[in-house]
Order: structure tokens, then C-alpha cells, then sequence
């Protein structure tokens, strides 16, 4: 309240009246104000602050007190927090001797907390010492979980286990051989045109199938194909001719540059 505008006990009371709005003090309010008109009572503070007091006061403080001592827990919050409000209670209760308050603090502080203080060489034996060790052990257990959650790579990740892929890391792509794509093709230009023939895909020949050669043999994967067989008549078909392709460009993909070169100028003299 700022002294130098409401510089009347008559400011101040309406002051604080203007706080009461709604509730038990909205109807404390205007019952005051009533009985404030009614029988021309003076504006003095200290009468207001005295009848706001009486009214609102709890009417066993001391036992309210020991009551939340007896009842609040630490559950929820850290023991610094726990402490400052067993203090308060405890100022309120009136009660001073350190047994009794040992006690109401034993129970109400959560459990591997109060084993850790059991289990010390020599526990205390004031609730002054009982505030101090309970801090100090609290702060310790909070402050090794906040690095094993770092080391973990956070405790607020948004998915527990999931990790965003980094962008930065450049993916592996396996390199596309150009022509293993035509070779695949062919490849199955040709399966096509061994059905509709009713060619083996084993031998090239009709009148069988590929499971008829035992077992290892073929069943229609390209990957196991036989090595194209070149046609034994003088007249072979496109088919024929473009699977020939395919197998010479593969065998020619797999040269050095050197055999690359000898297989050129051969093939340059017989008039290929």
C-alpha cells in the first residue's frame, strides 16, 4: 500500500475492501460496510485490521498446525520445498522440543530419503540437523539424475528411445550400374518370350521345364539363368539376338581398359 496516497485510515480500509470481492470475504465486506453506516463507527485502522483478524484468524492455529505436520508429505516435490513448509507449521504449533518434531519429519519425508539418514554412521539428533542432511541428500540424488538423463541424451526427449536422424550425416546411396538396368530388361524380354514358347530357362530348349534339370538347377530367377547359348540355326530370332547383346555388353563391362582395348582392335580386324 503506498503511504503517500492513502495517507487516511478512511483510504485505507476502502483500499482493502476493494480486495474482498467474492466468497466469505466478499459477505465479511459488506456486512462491515453496513454495520460501519449503520452506527457511524469511526475510520480507524488498527479497529479494521483487528476485526479482520478475529474473523478470518483460524480459530486453533497451534493444532491446525500439527495436524498438516502430522498429514503433508513430501510426494511431488523436492525436500528443500518439504522443509520450508514443515518450518512454517512448526512455528505455528508452538511446538519446540526436537523429539516430537523428529517424528512428525521422519514419517512425512518419503522413504529411500529417510533409509539413506537411518543409515548413517551417526544421524542426527536435532530436526535442525534432520532439515540440513535431508537437503543435502536430496540435492545430490536430484543432481546424479539430471547427468545419467544427460548422458542418456535427455530425460524430456519427446519419445523415450526415438532419435531424429541427422540431417548433416551424408547417407550411403549404392552407386546404379546403367547397364545392369538394360541387362535386367532384356533379361525379362526374355523370360517372356521363353513362355510364350515354352522354353526352358535352364537350357533354352523345348519340351521340358527348368525343374526337370534335378536339383540346383534354375527355377526362373534371372540371377540364375545359364550363360546365353548362341541360336544353332542361321536365322535367329530378335529375342535371341538381343539377349546376345545383353550377355556380350555384360562380359565387356567387366574388362580392364586394357583387355577392353585388345578385344577392340580384334574385333576392328576381322571386320566386326
Amino acid at each position: 500500500m503506498n503511504a503517500d496516497i492513502y495517507n487516511t485510515d478512511q483510504q485505507r480500509i476502502i483500499f482493502a475492501l476493494l480486495f474482498m470481492k467474492e466468497g466469505t470475504a466478499g459477505s465479511w465486506k459488506q456486512s462491515y460496510w453496513k454495520q460501519t453506516q449503520e452506527q457511524a463507527q469511526p475510520w480507524d485502522w488498527m479497529i479494521f485490521k483487528n476485526a479482520l483478524i478475529t474473523s478470518f484468524a483460524a480459530p486453533d492455529k497451534p493444532g491446525d498446525a500439527i495436524t498438516k505436520m502430522e498429514t503433508e508429505t513430501m510426494t511431488g516435490g523436492t525436500a528443500n520445498e518439504f522443509i520450508e513448509r514443515f518450518k512454517i507449521n512448526a512455528n505455528d504449533s508452538g511446538v519446540t522440543q526436537d523429539r516430537p518434531l523428529i517424528e512428525w519429519f521422519m514419517k512425512r519425508i518419503n522413504a529411500p530419503l529417510l533409509d539413506k539418514i537411518l543409515n548413517l554412521e551417526n544421524p542426527p539428533t536435532m530436526i535442525v540437523g534432520w532439515y540440513a542432511i535431508a537437503s543435502k541428500l536430496d540435492n545430490q540424488w536430484r543432481r546424479g539424475q539430471a547427468i545419467a538423463n544427460r548422458l542418456k541424451g535427455g530425460a524430456n526427449t519427446k519419445k523415450k528411445g526415438f532419435r531424429f536422424p541427422n540431417k548433416n550425416i551424408p547417407q550411403y546411396v549404392p552407386p546404379v550400374d546403367p547397364n545392369a538396368m538394360e541387362i535386367d530388361r532384356l533379361m525379362a524380354q526374355e523370360q517372356a518370350d521363353h513362355m510364350k514358347k515354352g522354353l526352358c530357362f535352364v537350357c533354352h530348349q523345348a519340351g521340358h521345364r527348368a525343374n526337370d534339370h534335378g536339383p540346383g538347377s534354375s527355377t526362373g530367377s534371372r540371377k540364375t539363368l545359364a550363360p546365353y547359348a548362341p541360336p544353332t540355326n542361321n536365322h535367329p530370332t530378335f529375342s535371341e539376338a538381343r539377349g546376345a547383346y545383353a550377355h556380350i555388353k555384360t562380359i565387356y563391362g567387366g574388362l580392364s581398359d586394357e583387355e577392353k582395348k585388345k578385344l577392340t582392335d580384334m574385333m576392328e580386324d576381322q571386320g566386326f
